[in-house]
């Protein structure tokens, strides 16, 4: 539901064009107003974005729901409303300088694709200080609206004793299916010329960087060049955001440039970088980069093989246990200790979770990435042939997979599945918290919502006063 109030309020503030979407003789029906809630009005174009939008969804889902999607867009409008308006009640703060940004990038935005700054005037029928205005309101409203679910969700916890309880009183016919997970070990090769081939890395970044200062465009070589996949067709273009939120080497490097600049080649555990920094308003940075990361020839990952063909040998003929080939041989720092074990620390570290209940060692499907071609076929106790992949930063590297143990596709159980029965106990308990939370603000808060409207079918009391 939360991820849904988000996208209704994104809807209004980035989706299709509002005003000009109506003909004329539905001018005034398109500018009525359906809902107040607090000093917030709802407009009658509002809710039929909303409704297209959830429309949309439906259709792409395909999933037909019991309730009218009126009712729920404009219930998901009424709690966007009052959720922005109790933060500026609590007075939470807003990152202003980051609004301020996505206004002028979607007026930017609109502008190109209407033509003219007067074009865009004719179609808000407003200036445009007026439509600007609008926006930062939205934007505010969107950004006002997530701090407060937040503030409220995030002190919600929930205690082993409550997981115990939820789980002795939920009905287990409705419990969470675990689909089939993996146990494996696995021994890590790095290509031994790492070092040569960071070295021609370099060099390749070092060019490109000279041709730049010697006039050619970034955006262009960063298309031609760029080993970041999600940012190439644009030229490299990363967007705004706080330096903050890239890693250190790449931040730091950021912040020592002025608009138009290229940095050195900087190295991250992406791979190496050049950054040309476009503009920066307060705390706020855009800039764009170009990635590269060290290649090898078939001859220098064939060394990788070679010996891993050699480690699994030895293995299958019990001169070395995994266990202690993975020790001796591995390359991963993490997994080596424990035999070769493999666990998602390195994706909780890379998605910045600290939270020791969340380390696991048995892998869904869709976690295995590229090992699950290996795995897919093996029995437990099978060890695959060597083969090529790459770790979570996209560094190259070849290994061999020991299958250790398959767990069938099961019900949730208290002492495989503690996690997952947590995560669906806070949940529920975080629903009830929100809605005993919603229902008292809809009490307090000035709601009227005009006649016609009054009978859609709400899922929380006391929006019709």
């Amino acid at each position: 539901m939360k991820k849904l109030i988000l996208l209704v309020s994104m809807i209004l503030a980035l989706g299709t064009m509002p005003k000009s979407m109506f003909a004329q003789e539905n001018k005034v029906m398109a500018e009525k107003v359906i809902a107040v809630v607090g000093n917030s009005a709802i407009l009658y174009t509002d809710l039929l974005q909303a409704v297209d939008q959830i429309r949309s969804q439906q259709m792409q889902n395909r999933y037909t729901p019991d309730v009218d999607p009126t009712s729920e867009a404009l219930e998901l409008l009424l709690m966007q409303k009052l959720l922005a308006n109790q933060a500026r009640l609590d007075s939470l703060p807003t990152n202003s300088a980051a609004i301020s940004v996505s206004v002028d990038q979607r007026i930017n935005e609109l502008v190109k694709r209407l033509g003219s700054v007067a074009k865009l005037e004719a179609m808000f029928n407003k200036p445009i200080f007026l439509i600007k205005s609008d926006l930062q309101t939205q934007f505010e409203d969107i950004s006002l609206a997530e701090a407060m679910r937040d503030e409220v969700e995030s002190k919600v916890t929930i205690t082993p004793s409550e997981v115990e309880r939820f789980f002795k009183d939920f009905d287990k016919e409705k419990l969470p299916i675990v689909p089939e997970q993996y146990c494996y070990s696995h021994i890590i090769i790095y290509p031994p010329a790492q070092k040569e081939a960071q070295l021609r890395t370099r060099e390749r970044l070092l060019e490109l960087r000279q041709r730049v200062i010697n006039g050619e465009t970034f955006s262009t070589l960063a298309r031609l060049y760029s080993e970041d996949e999600s940012t190439r067709n644009r030229g490299g273009e990363l967007g705004w955001s706080n330096p903050n939120q890239y890693v250190e080497n790449f931040a730091s490097a950021l912040l020592k440039l002025k608009p138009g600049q290229v940095s050195p080649v900087v190295e991250t555990e992406y791979g190496f970088h050049i950054i040309q920094l476009i503009d920066k308003k307060g705390d706020s940075y855009n800039c764009r980069h170009i990635l590269m990361k060290p290649s090898y020839s078939s001859e220098e990952m064939a060394r990788s093989t070679e010996l891993l063909d050699s480690i699994s040998s030895l293995i299958k003929c019990d001169s070395l246990s995994f266990i202690e080939a993975a020790f001796k041989f591995s390359e991963d720092k993490l997994s080596k200790m424990n035999g070769g074990q493999a666990s998602n620390h390195s994706l909780l570290k890379a998605q910045h979770i600290n939270n020791a209940k969340a380390a696991s060692i048995k892998f869904f499907k869709e976690e295995l990435g590229n090992d699950y071609y290996a795995i897919k076929d093996m029995k437990e106790g099978d060890i695959s042939k060597p083969f090529e992949t790459s770790d979570l930063q996209g560094n190259i590297l070849t290994k061999i997979i020991r299958l250790d143990k398959i767990i069938p596709q099961h019900s949730a159980a208290m002492n495989e599945d503690y996690i997952r029965i947590e995560e669906v106990a806070l949940q529920n308990k975080i629903d009830k918290v929100f809605t005993e939370w919603l229902e008292d603000r809809i009490k307090e808060m000035y709601i009227r919502i005009v006649p016609e409207y009054r009978n859609l079918k709400f899922r929380y009391k006391g929006w019709v006063k």
